[in-house]
């Protein structure tokens, strides 16, 4: 499941819990970090968010709400192939949301507005097969974007992409460690207006 938590303006963070495509659900830790997520299979068309999906721009300081209903899409695009030529398939399996090995990614998009700072995203996510990026979760800050990076070049880079405008194997606060098929990844990301901190299996 995937969950997004509104925090107060200051260093405070605000949890966020989700299953993120290609990962299959995730929580950060306390220094930057990247992610990216693989597929298999070709993907399907994005598709308009479902009026059932949560808004998060009206979420109350605090409060948290699911992204991820463990039922179906509801809420999120399938990153097309305008994105990814070759990417695999994305579905909802035995609760979890499942991206499936592509050429080069596969992904999805939450369709609905974020926040810009002030929130947290938690999730899990497990690598499946491959042997490369499993988690790639992109999410706004003030007015830019940063990628957490897991398992990235090679299957062992972590951190944060896009930082000082440099992959996550160039700026400071990359780092390497090994990834265990099919072992869960607690993370969590914390974005506040002047720091981002993330949380892996913390």
């Amino acid at each position: 499941m995937m969950k997004l938590k509104s925090l107060a303006a200051c260093t405070v963070a605000i949890a966020l819990l989700s299953v993120f495509p290609g990962c299959q659900k995730a929580s950060a830790p306390d220094e930057p970090a990247p992610t990216t997520a693989p597929a298999t299979a070709p993907a399907t068309a994005p598709a308009t968010a479902p009026a059932s999906a949560p808004d998060i721009m009206s979420l109350e300081v605090g409060k948290e709400v699911e992204l991820f209903n463990g039922r179906d899409l509801t809420g999120w695009n399938v990153a097309s192939k305008d994105w990814f030529s070759a990417a695999g398939e994305v579905g909802v399996k035995n609760g979890l949301l499942s991206l499936g090995y592509g050429s080069d990614l596969t992904g999805i998009q939450w369709a609905g507005e974020m926040l810009r700072n002030d929130y947290v995203i938690s999730l899990e996510a497990r690598r499946t097969k491959g042997l490369d990026f499993f988690c790639g979760l992109t999410f706004p800050v003030n007015d830019s974007h940063v990628t957490l990076i897991l398992g990235g070049w090679g299957g062992t880079a972590v951190g944060l992409s896009n930082v000082n405008d440099m992959s996550a194997i160039e700026n400071e606060v990359g780092t390497w460690m090994e990834f265990t098929d099919n072992k869960w990844y607690s993370v969590e990301v914390r974005v506040t207006e002047d720091h981002i901190r993330v949380f892996l299996d913390d």
